[in-house]
């Protein structure tokens, strides 16, 4: 969804109903996946504030309301940095400041 309230309320809900039935669920693409088609090789360029209005903010409802114990970082780069090992995306932000405590899965090519 375009609408990254909705989305993360959607998706916070659908966690809590998966999960009440022993389910766990993983959400793709943490973050900024712009394009499907190349995705490995593309750069996403984005300042902190566009990143935390728009491309984390989802991400952050999950996690935050829907109790989300599954993550699938993204293919693309932020920046230079490969979204995969990003330290700050996937450290500082999701388990420092949102309190995530599951699993992240990234993938090599």
């Amino acid at each position: 969804s375009e609408d990254c309230l909705l989305n993360g309320k959607m998706a916070a809900s659908v966690i809590k109903g998966a999960q009440e039935k022993g389910s766990v669920l993983t959400l793709k693409h943490f973050a900024l996946n712009d394009q499907d088609v190349n995705r490995n090789n593309c750069n996403v360029w984005a300042d902190e504030q566009t990143m935390r209005e728009i491309y984390l903010k989802s991400f952050e409802i999950a996690v935050k309301d829907g109790g989300a114990t599954g993550m699938m970082s993204a293919f693309n780069r932020i920046g230079y940095n490969w979204a995969g090992t990003s330290y700050s995306l996937l450290t500082e932000i999701l388990r420092e400041e949102w309190g995530f405590r599951g699993l992240v899965i990234t993938v090599v090519y």
